[in-house]
């Protein structure tokens, strides 16, 4: 009632969800964070892979208010996805990024005035040193890289035991 006709039609969609169980369901946009927005979207792609065409999904800030079991969780669905379609992710979670068939590294840097920034791929002895660094922070010791390596062995392990979509 009083809704004018627009280009686009005269229908409009919400999608209503309740991120935690016995509360009642609100409105997307109004209700979740940008991290649980990307959930919800990898959820939906997941949901829709098989008829959905899209060539690259990016994720950004995925990783935003989850860690341990559910980011290995997260990296294990994402790469179940990437088995159909490219999908690209900035993360800072270790137990994501050890899912990664490739890993790329960001820097950014000024001069004369101006900033400058990079991507490459990561070797894999910079691959450990990059998931070290997540887990030890500033303090990277020698069990970091152990655990490091480690991590990334154990997704290799499971990714062989995983079926494709």
């Amino acid at each position: 009632k009083g809704e004018s006709v627009l280009e686009s039609g005269l229908d409009s969609v919400h999608f209503m969800i309740s991120t935690n169980t016995g509360e009642p369901k609100k409105p997307l946009e109004k209700i979740v964070s940008g991290g649980e927005l990307s959930r919800i979207m990898l959820a939906m792609k997941a949901a829709f892979l098989d008829k959905d065409h899209t060539p690259t999904v990016i994720f950004d800030e995925i990783d935003i208010g989850i860690s341990g079991r559910i980011a290995a969780a997260v990296g294990q669905k994402m790469y179940s996805i990437a088995s159909a379609t490219q999908v690209l992710i900035v993360t800072h979670l270790p137990q994501i990024t050890a899912w990664a068939d490739n890993h790329y590294i960001a820097s950014k840097w000024e001069a004369d005035g101006r900033t400058y920034s990079r991507i490459r791929l990561a070797d894999p002895d910079e691959r450990i040193a990059e998931i070290a660094g997540m887990i030890g922070g500033a303090n990277v010791t020698e069990s970091s890289f152990i655990n490091a390596a480690e991590m990334i062995s154990n997704v290799n392990k499971l990714k062989a035991e995983l079926k494709p979509w």
